[in-house]
């Protein structure tokens, strides 16, 4: 039975007592109310959803449980990773709305799999359409088996079976999609740079490179991308006070991946870059228009100087990998180091993200030998033939 609760600071909160498993259970949720006759109506509608579905004879629907999820679940998520939950949701409620909780078998997730097939996915070139992505199908599937597990953990359902029918489908080709490798050579890296730095007009008068707010801002993100190798919104958000040009310059990178912030080393070339940027009287962050707006992204611009660079089926993110692959190759550090460096949730994000690094450094030794071999052989000198014949 639900039942008001009148908590001492005059609110009044829904409360649900029942047994589960042999176990005395309570639930509790605020009525962000303290009028009577608001919280009885607010009850009533509480019991109908949490109460009557939950433990009565109806049952809750699985577009319940995601409303739910997302009210209760997603309001300590990053607005990032709430939106990749909003995604995925838009693929799975045409198939899953309708069903009850507690109905979904591995039949209606080899279903969805099947429909989600028969999508388009996106390609470099607009017009051309391309299957949808393995990786964007399973990252649909486990948003899905998060609203699941929620469900089972509420106890609507009692078990979720997506887990189990993703470690049967791998061996069908359900996994994720390979790590990029794309990276940028010193020579690259200049063509790159140099782009950006390219003089741009504004109607008739020539511009220079310094005369170009944008272009300045656009250049020094690319800097602390190939040399910090920070995420892009952690590169975005970044405010004065998180750069440290003391006697050990640093980032203390605050708003991160993971909610836990971590002090990322600068290097001489990015600090002589970032001192020389403008300082907005009164907007407190680095990377931030002439009215004290932040920008949102460079995206487009660092697109574009890629293009002139050169450079084929180019993202943002390769200048990130471009300071991993330094790190590792250049700086000698180690998968610990660098894993802590970029801030992954653990070394196996690293070696996995990285493990083509080794596979180059082999074919590099085999180049190298052939290609020492074939020196020896050609500096030697020729040897005279002799034919010998038999004596009869």
């Amino acid at each position: 039975m639900a039942t008001l609760l009148l908590m001492p600071s005059g609110i009044y909160y829904a409360r649900h007592i029942y047994r589960q498993n042999g176990k005395r259970r309570e639930k509790r949720e605020t009525l962000d109310t303290k009028d009577l006759k608001v919280a009885l109506r607010r009850l009533a509608k509480w019991k109908s959803v949490n109460v009557d579905n939950k433990w009565g004879d109806g049952e809750i629907t699985f577009d319940a449980v995601a409303t739910k999820f997302i009210r209760h679940h997603c309001t300590a998520l990053k607005p990032a990773t709430v939106e990749r939950y909003e995604v995925s949701l838009r693929q799975l409620r045409p198939v899953f709305d309708s069903k009850l909780i507690t109905d979904i078998k591995p039949a209606d997730l080899l279903n969805f799999e099947m429909i989600r097939r028969k999508h388009s996915g996106r390609s470099s070139t607009k017009k051309k359409k391309v299957p949808v992505a393995t990786a964007s199908i399973r990252k649909d599937l486990l948003v899905l088996s998060s609203i699941l597990s929620y469900a089972v953990m509420e106890g609507w359902t009692e078990v979720n079976p997506v887990p189990l029918f993703l470690r049967k489908r791998k061996a069908s080709g359900l996994t994720d999609s390979e790590p990029r490798r794309q990276y940028l050579s010193e020579e690259v890296e200049a063509r790159f740079l140099a782009a950006l730095k390219r003089p741009r007009k504004r109607g008739r008068k020539s511009l220079e490179f310094q005369e170009r707010r944008d272009d300045v801002m656009r250049y020094a993100a690319a800097i602390v991308d190939l040399d910090a190798g920070l995420r892009e919104d952690e590169r975005m958000s970044l405010k004065w006070t998180d750069l440290q040009f003391g006697r050990t310059p640093h980032f203390a990178i605050r708003e991160t991946k993971s909610g836990k912030p971590r002090r990322v080393p600068m290097l001489d070339r990015v600090r002589e870059v970032l001192q020389a940027l403008p300082v907005h009287p009164t907007s407190p962050y680095v990377f931030c228009k002439a009215n004290g707006k932040r920008y949102g992204s460079f995206r487009n611009g660092m697109l574009a100087a890629a293009k002139e660079a050169g450079i084929e089926d180019f993202t943002e993110h390769d200048l990130r990998r471009t300071c991993g692959c330094r790190l590792l190759q250049k700086h000698k550090r180690s998968m610990i180091e660098v894993s802590k460096w970029l801030g992954h949730s653990s070394v196996r994000v690293t070696e996995r993200h990285y493990a083509f690094l080794e596979a180059e450094m082999l074919d590099d030794i085999v180049t190298a030998d052939r290609t020492a071999r074939q020196e020896r052989e050609a500096a030697a000198p020729s040897a005279e033939v002799f034919h010998l014949r038999s004596k009869l």
